[in-house]
């Protein structure tokens, strides 16, 4: 009996995975910049736990969750540094008045 919900849970994974490959959406050839995307947000937020747990169990081939952790990781590259233009020394009458 233990062995069968094992090879049930193993199945339900690798289905997940499949489904994610297949995705429209996600997968196909957009397949590997998301997963980049995805490991990003698991990088920057994921905890050395959360990573095994999600390894270990599976979980980490849910569809849903892959989505999350693509969408977060896509927003947080989205994210830029503002850069700004030296202006040099401006006058009283530039800063007062613009220019």
């Amino acid at each position: 009996m233990q062995q069968r919900q094992a090879d049930a849970w193993q199945a339900t994974t690798e289905q997940w995975a499949a489904d994610v490959k297949a995705d429209k959406e996600i997968g196909g050839d957009k397949l590997n910049g998301n997963l980049s995307a995805a490991q990003r947000a698991l990088d920057q937020f994921g905890t050395p736990e959360l990573k095994e747990y999600l390894n270990t169990t599976g979980l980490g081939n849910h569809p849903d969750l892959v989505k999350t952790f693509i969408k977060i990781g896509k927003a947080m590259s989205e994210d830029g540094m503002v850069s700004g233009k030296e202006t040099g020394q401006r006058s009283a009458a530039e800063v007062l008045y613009g220019k």
